[in-house]
């Protein structure tokens, strides 16, 4: 994995020299981050700090304050997680071992980024809990929060709770570091392409398919749920779609749905602590209430229970 993530961190850094700078052998390196800027999506990219290190000092001469000008201009961080034992820790010695000078040059950002903090008169035990390189470890997370421009969570409360515990020590000492993106597929973007029913129906309700660039407009269907015409044409549109998934379901899985039950929907990725748990020991628990008598069946909405989901291939319970 960690081979994987190094390949593809320093084929783009080298494309993105070679794309703003053709046929330079001496190109001025410190204009990078005025061309581009890489959004490390998670840690999994964040090797690429010290590669373009390596790459400004190794290859193109820079001195260190110099390349560590450009690459923290260079780089931002997304941290998609609050919980501390998913943020991804590399053991030194793999590190070590498969980039020997890549972990020379994050134990030197390390000890840069110690003496900076103790020049802003940061104790000494918070410099030990934020340190990058501890001896035995690698903090990914740690590395990308000091070496980029700025970080951010994915929804207000999430970058807030990064702030206040994730990454506490760091919004402390760089609190104009963080800041938040909403992350997420532009609503109507995927019901133009995920619905053409259901996008057809509301234009002709609208009057217009101006929607699709302005989302606001939605608000001009709200005087149509009193209207029982397009009502009944907003339910034909559901019965359809399902009509159409039914028959999907049947000949790529060979599976038989009653399309006049309720579908019960639950899409993303398969793991132990997300919420499929919580939803399928919900499934089984209505289930055993229905078989004992406990609950009527007659009370209960008949209902098809829909997962989808990818798993991790070495993930061997969520496989």
């Amino acid at each position: 994995r960690l081979e994987q993530q190094y390949f593809f961190v320093s084929a783009s850094l080298h494309d993105a020299i070679r794309v703003f700078y053709p046929g330079q052998d001496k190109p001025d390196l410190t204009t990078f981050p005025d061309k581009i800027v890489f959004q490390l999506n998670d840690t999994h990219p964040v090797i690429g700090i010290p590669e373009l290190m390596r790459v400004l000092i190794d290859e193109y001469g820079y001195d260190w304050d110099t390349a560590w000008s450009v690459t923290t201009k260079t780089f931002n961080y997304t941290c998609h997680t609050l919980l501390p034992e998913a943020l991804e820790v590399w053991p030194a010695s793999l590190i070590g071992e498969l980039l020997p000078r890549h972990l020379e040059i994050i134990e030197k950002i390390n000890a840069q980024f110690a003496a900076e903090l103790k020049a802003k008169g940061v104790a000494a035990d918070t410099i030990k809990d934020m340190a990058i390189y501890t001896g035995d470890a690698v903090r990914m997370a740690y590395l990308a929060t000091y070496g980029g421009s700025h970080v951010n969570g994915v929804a207000e409360l999430h970058s807030q709770l990064l702030k206040d515990v994730t990454l506490k020590n760091f919004s402390d000492v760089y609190p104009d570091k963080f800041t938040n993106v909403t992350n997420g597929v532009t609503p109507r973007r995927f019901v133009k392409l995920a619905n053409p029913r259901l996008s057809d129906l509301i234009t002709e309700g609208l009057g217009t398919d101006k929607w699709v660039a302005d989302l606001e407009l939605l608000k001009g269907l709200e005087p149509l749920a009193k209207d029982d015409e397009f009502v009944k044409k907003f339910a034909a549109v559901k019965k359809a779609n399902k009509h159409a998934f039914v028959g999907f379901a049947k000949d790529h899985y060979g599976i038989d749905i009653d399309e006049n039950t309720l579908f019960n929907t639950m899409v993303k990725r398969l793991h132990e602590y997300k919420r499929q748990a919580l939803k399928i020991l919900a499934v089984i628990a209505r289930y055993a209430d229905i078989k004992s008598g406990k609950i009527s069946a007659g009370d209960v909405m008949p209902r098809t229970v829909l997962f989808g989901a990818k798993a991790a291939p070495g993930y061997y319970l969520a496989k």
